[in-house]
């Protein structure tokens, strides 16, 4: 669960108390009012390394995401967690246990400016190209160390996230875009769409 929430760590409003030529500000505000959909690629160089690439919708507090073989949707009340090969599908209710939000990622969105902090704030060359380094540290105790986002412009092209065992995972976000916000009708799964040979698990 901890690569969903450094995804959906991208996207999640900023604290309003940032100075306006700030690019996580500005990033933020846009993400608030908006539809987003992006794509990425990740690696780990834990002991075991990982790779893997996906795509995610965020609009609020719901997502969908794909990728790694699973598909992840979160209406703001729900996650549902779908593995299409095992037929296997795991349901819980977003904040039924939220002593680490790491393992809640949807939580959030509203308290970002609650939990994390900046500490540093630098321009960087990365392949020569120059980009605002910025780095937030989680403000209460939580599996994630340090975050460094990467921005080009306003928007985040990269990002590295260091967990306390000093495992570092590298993402690249690619293809961001904005859109209009929808009803939310689109994040709400069904049940029913999941026929007799699914295994169904529901710890809401």
């Amino acid at each position: 669960m901890i690569l969903l929430s450094i995804i959906i760590l991208l996207i999640f409003p900023m604290s309003p108390g940032l100075d306006n030529g700030n690019p996580l500000k500005s990033f933020s505000e846009k993400a608030a009012a908006s539809q987003m959909s992006f794509s990425y690629d990740y690696v780990t160089n834990g002991t075991v390394p990982l790779k893997g690439e996906g795509k995610v919708v965020v609009q609020d507090a719901s997502f969908i995401l794909l990728g790694d073989g699973l598909d992840v949707r979160c209406d703001g009340k729900s996650v549902w967690t779908m593995d299409s090969v095992a037929k296997e599908a795991v349901v819980d209710a977003v904040g039924s246990d939220c002593s680490d939000y790491v393992e809640y990622p949807a939580l959030l969105l509203a308290s970002l400016e609650e939990n994390f902090k900046e500490i540093d704030n630098e321009e960087v060359f990365v392949d020569g190209k120059p980009m605002t380094m910025i780095e937030l540290k989680p403000v209460a105790s939580s599996k994630l160390k340090r975050l460094k986002l990467f921005f080009r412009g306003n928007i985040p092209v990269a990002a590295n996230i260091t967990v306390k065992d000093g495992t570092v995972t590298h993402f690249n976000i690619k293809d961001l875009k904005f859109g209009k916000k929808t009803s939310g009708d689109g994040f709400f799964f069904d049940p029913a769409t999941l026929d007799s040979s699914w295994i169904i698990t529901d710890l809401r």
